[in-house]
């Protein structure tokens, strides 16, 4: 009987291994979970910037939050605004690039 347990104990401990050598490869990264955020781009550095669901006013000012651009402030009206599926860690950022998607 402690033959039978001492393998199934190993066969665990190998599909443990495996799980914790698989679970950082970069093929996972790209399955991270992702969000739909409305975005405006900047007329400066071409950063998407995140806005708010729900403005009211039109036009609206935004200020470039990307430190390469040197908070660059622009207007845009609702007709600018697109609906981007991003990663989580981006939309919360605030802005990324679309060599970052």
């Amino acid at each position: 009987m402690s033959e039978k347990r001492t393998k199934a104990d190993k066969a665990q401990r190998q599909a443990d291994q495996l799980e914790e050598k698989t679970a950082h490869r970069p093929s996972q990264l790209s399955n991270k979970a992702s969000m739909e955020v409305n975005v405006v781009q900047c007329p400066r550095c071409s950063a998407w910037l995140v806005v708010p669901a729900l403005f009211t006013q039109s036009p609206r000012a935004k200020t470039c939050i990307n430190p390469k651009c040197g908070n660059t402030t622009f207007s845009f009206t609702t007709s600018d605004v697109q609906v981007r599926d991003v990663p989580e860690e981006l939309a919360n950022r605030g802005y990324f690039l679309d060599s970052k998607i």
